[in-house]
């Protein structure tokens, strides 16, 4: 519908401005949404069909106006969904976080994220572990692991990067035992956190808001960054 010709691209200010003034405006205003800092944006998801499963929602604005308050970036993080139905199994969908299934997990990954209580043994720390569903993930079994795709570790755990004060110049911990495991990168914790801080901290890993961070700098060039979207949960 719109290619990368400088004509059409006139072309798609005018689609957005339309979309943004005949249909989204007016959803967000019934909705009384109104304009948020871009760290509490509310998500919402469009469940779109026939022509307008064409016209990219996500991007509904007045681009001729600066100010905040005239485009959907300025509101909500916008994503999509085929059906209701595969929206909601989505959200549903059990974590089944056993040790099994997680190791498992950990093979094909680039990037893992825990967010569980971890232990640290002193005496042991290839001992220390994360408390999984089913039962303790210890270091030693992660490092038994062919982890070659592991690249960054969220541990999302109380007192992952505790040091030991007998051993107060090692680094011994559920952390430095990720990164001998084999991840590039890890972020843990130095003391015990609240169970509301963790999820807190991750909540910008999201793909929807991490999309949407990730797009701010392409906002200027419509035709870079609107082809992008998230779809799912």
């Amino acid at each position: 519908m719109v290619s990368t010709g400088g004509q059409n691209k006139h072309s798609l200010h005018d689609i957005l401005r339309k979309l943004w003034t005949k249909l989204v405006k007016p959803i967000l205003q019934r909705l009384a949404f109104s304009v948020a800092a871009q760290d509490q944006l509310p998500h919402i998801w469009w469940c779109v069909t026939g022509p307008l499963s064409f016209l990219p929602l996500h991007a509904a604005g007045d681009y001729t106006i600066g100010e905040p308050g005239h485009k959907i970036s300025d509101y909500v993080v916008s994503s999509y969904t085929p059906t209701l139905t595969a929206l909601i199994n989505a959200r549903q969908k059990p974590l089944n976080a056993t040790v099994a299934h997680v190791l498992d997990k950990m093979q094909t990954a680039n990037w893992v994220h825990l967010a569980c209580h971890g232990v640290q043994d002193s005496e042991n720390p290839i001992e220390s572990a994360f408390i999984l569903h089913d039962d303790m993930l210890k270091l030693s079994k992660i490092i038994q692991q062919d982890l070659d795709k592991a690249d960054f570790a969220f541990l999302s755990a109380c007192q992952t990067a505790t040091g030991d004060p007998k051993l107060s110049e090692q680094a011994v911990h559920l952390a430095a035992g990720m990164l001998f495991a084999g991840f590039r990168s890890v972020i843990a914790t130095m003391w015990s956190i609240r169970d509301e801080d963790g999820p807190e901290v991750a909540r910008d890993h999201s793909a929807a808001y991490a999309l949407h961070r990730a797009v701010q700098n392409l906002r200027r060039n419509l035709l870079a960054w609107v082809p992008f979207i998230h779809i799912g949960c």
